[in-house]
Formats: C-alpha cells, structure tokens, sequence
C-alpha cells in the first residue's frame, strides 16, 4: 500500500506516531535539554508531515525520518552555538586586556613552533599546560633532569628568538 496514496493517510500517520519514539530516542542521544528535545521531536514531526509528499513509499520510512531529523539536529546545534559564541564574544569585547592577551598567545604558538620539537613539548608541558616536570617527564619517557634541560633550552631559544623578533619588527 503506499503511503501517498488517496485514502491511506492513515497508514503515514501511524508512521509518523511511532517514530516519534525513534525520534526521541535520536535526540534524547545527542541533546541534554529535556525541552529542546520535544521541540527537536515536534519541529521534526512538522517537517516530515510536511514533505509526505515527497516520501517515495518503496523505500523505508525511518532511515528517511531520521535523516530529516539529523537536519533538525543540525540546525539546532548551529543556532546554539551561534548564541553560544554571541555571549562569549561580548564578554570577550568588554575585556581591554583581551586583545593583548590573544596577541601574546598567537606570538608565544609561533615562536613555539620555531623552536625544536621536543623543546616545544617540554615549554608547552610545563608552562601552558601546567604539568609538574616528573608527569610531563613519564609522559615524554625520559628522567626529570633530561626534561628540565630540554624546557629550559626551549625558553631560552624562544627568549632569543622573541627579542630578535621585537629588536626588528617584520613588515606585511
């Protein structure tokens, strides 16, 4: 029987009731907010009542459902993030010390990355990531003393490097 057909509206609307435990469970997986879920739920039931037209009945109904509320889900997701990141960009804008900060942080990842790798690792441990010299040391898998060379000539490099840097500035 197919689904579009004159007079089996009914068949398609049983669909729709019983794959909105399908669609519960889907959203239930991938969004915290109990709310947000019903309204994922409703917004997903709307658009495949919607598109019924547009549903070929040789093919199964709920890989078809379930990709319709991916899409939801997509958008749900962009639309949350975009609030998200709103909020944090104003508090980020009524910081004065926020673009100073950042520009420290964008020159401190490039003088970094111009310094040997396993000095790079041995700054990065233990002055951006906060490990003490024997965690960062077992996790580099040497002793403690090789890792505390390897950090301080890591810092004295990049201190070498950032005062040629600012002694002749590059121009763009």
């Amino acid at each position: 029987m197919a689904i579009d057909a004159p007079g089996s509206t009914e068949t398609f609307d049983q669909r729709l009731i019983s794959a909105r435990g399908i669609l519960r469970a889907f959203f239930s997986r991938r969004v915290g907010n109990r709310s947000d879920i019903d309204d994922l739920v409703q917004e997903t039931l709307l658009s495949l009542h919607l598109a019924r037209s547009r549903f070929d009945a040789a093919r199964p109904f709920n890989p078809w459902a379930l990709g319709v509320a991916r899409n939801k889900l997509i958008d749900y997701l962009r639309r949350t993030a975009r609030a998200h990141f709103t909020a944090l960009d104003e508090e980020r804008l009524s910081d004065p010390t926020f673009e100073h900060r950042m520009a420290a942080s964008i020159d401190v990842a490039r003088t970094l990355g111009r310094i040997p790798g396993f000095q790079a690792q041995a700054v990065r441990a233990l002055r951006l990531e906060g490990y003490q010299v024997a965690e960062a040391a077992a996790k580099a898998s040497v002793n403690a003393s090789c890792f505390k060379v390897r950090a301080h000539r890591g810092l004295n490099a990049m201190r070498g490097l950032m005062c040629d840097t600012a002694a002749s500035p590059q121009r763009a």
